[in-house]
């Protein structure tokens, strides 16, 4: 049998991801589906921690689409950062390790030097599916 999600499907399952891997790690290298990205380094950093009040719903559309309603910060880079170009970004369940549901190019890369604070505007962090 040959099947796919309906709308409904495709949002329920957006909201499950942003909801169980709150977590956002930024990258320098790309990631697969089958093997994570070369997570950031830089003196200063975790994951950010997100809430639900930075997403909005996932779309009733083909793709569904959810994306940040806010601007969404890491912690500001306190040192230099090698390499200190993020690309990247993955949805994890946990603070460090944890598992890995989603992931994504930014849609501007991040270029961290001491002093910098990565940030993405709204709309610029969005899931997808279709």
């Amino acid at each position: 049998m040959a099947g796919g999600l309906t709308v409904a499907g495709q949002q329920a399952a957006l909201e499950a991801v942003f909801t169980t891997a709150p977590y956002l790690a930024l990258c320098s290298t790309a990631p697969t589906d089958t093997a994570a990205g070369t997570e950031a380094t830089y003196t200063g950093y975790t994951r950010k921690l997100t809430v639900s009040g930075d997403w909005g719903a996932a779309t009733a559309a083909v793709p569904s689409v959810k994306s940040n309603v806010t601007t969404i910060s890491w912690p500001q880079c306190t040192a230099g950062a090698t390499p200190n170009t993020l690309q990247y970004v993955e949805w994890w369940t946990a603070a460090s390790g944890g598992v890995r549901h989603a992931f994504g190019t930014l849609t501007q890369a991040i270029a961290v030097t001491s002093g910098i604070t990565p940030s993405s505007a709204p709309g610029q962090l969005f899931g997808s599916l279709d």
